[in-house]
């Protein structure tokens, strides 16, 4: 009843380890899903795990199955490592991502390759996939590589100089004097 609403592939999932924590009141749940969930998916259900069991604090752990990696568990990972570090955030805004039998093909909008592959994402981005699918991906970078320089158009504004009011004196409520 907790989970109401949610769907069937959430609903399918199979907890294969679970953890209480009386003292913290706390749960660490293990859960596999023939189907991929994203995370915003995945949060609800914890958040409604916590409320609904009167948790102090609780951790699901996804895994899914090797032929539910898709474009958007590509695009998921890829945000979850964006939120991680800063410094690739901005270069992998609108990108498109397509998976390939192993590969993951990243179309980059903005440039930044040669910053997104020095903050190791490729390494992590593997090493996400596959602790979640089980499976190795390779990943390329396609698109706008180069940084895209950005031009900021300079504006003339004459600087604010304040009137003097020939009337001075204070005026009574409703403006009169």
């Amino acid at each position: 009843a907790i989970l109401e609403g949610m769907g069937p592939k959430l609903l399918a999932g199979v907890i294969e380890r679970c953890i209480i924590d009386t003292d913290k009141r706390g749960m660490t749940a293990n859960i596999r899903f023939n189907s991929y969930i994203n995370r915003e998916t995945l949060s609800t259900a914890a958040e409604k795990l916590k409320v609904g069991l009167s948790l102090n604090e609780i951790k699901l752990i996804s895994s899914f199955s090797a032929d539910s990696f898709s474009n958007e568990a590509a695009e998921d990972i890829a945000n979850s490592l964006k939120a991680e570090n800063v410094m690739i955030n901005g270069y992998l805004n609108g990108a498109e991502f397509e998976t390939d039998e192993g590969v993951v093909s990243i179309s980059l909008k903005f440039g930044g390759v040669d910053t997104i592959k020095n903050c190791d994402f490729e390494k992590n981005f593997a090493l996400r996939v596959k602790d979640v699918f089980g499976i190795d991906v390779e990943v390329r970078f396609t698109g706008q590589l180069e940084d895209v320089k950005m031009v900021t158009p300079k504006i003339e504004q004459k600087p604010f100089i304040p009137q003097k009011s020939s009337d001075s004196a204070p005026k009574a409520a409703g403006g009169v004097k």
